[in-house]
């Protein structure tokens, strides 16, 4: 879903400026790099997301974290559930997808699914249908 909201929205941009080599003898021929985000935690990852949108491409993004542990929730926010409240939108840059609300939706549909299915096998068993009950 997240793909294809960003293909309706035409992203990537075009970077919004063209790449060029360093001038500087030491680095010679070697890219420069438009934006450097330090910190691959939410924030960042975020930053990063916002600069790609409007065409910022030629950026890195580092982390003092070891390769695999760079990110959110990996290292340093010790987070093991998602305790956001579902109607913050965070970091979903105006990407209805990308929500706190959508991602406990994602989680949640398998067991609602499941869960309906068998009340609806209960209800059909027992000879009623769901709309017969207040």
């Amino acid at each position: 879903m997240v793909q294809r909201d960003l293909q309706l929205l035409n992203y990537p941009p075009n970077n919004w400026v063209v790449q060029r080599a360093s001038q500087h003898s030491e680095f010679a021929r070697q890219p420069v790099v438009d934006v450097v985000i330090i910190g691959a935690g939410m924030c960042g990852l975020s930053a990063a997301f916002a600069l790609l949108r409007r065409g910022v491409r030629n950026l890195r993004v580092v982390d003092r974290n070891a390769a695999g542990f760079e990110g959110p929730w990996l290292h340093s926010a010790r987070m093991r559930t998602l305790r956001s409240p579902k109607h913050l939108t965070g970091p979903a840059q105006g990407l209805p997808n990308l929500t706190c609300r959508a991602w406990f939706e994602a989680q949640a549909r398998p067991l609602v699914e499941r869960t309906l299915a068998a009340c609806e096998r209960a209800l059909r068993d027992a000879g009623l249908d769901r709309d017969a009950i207040d």
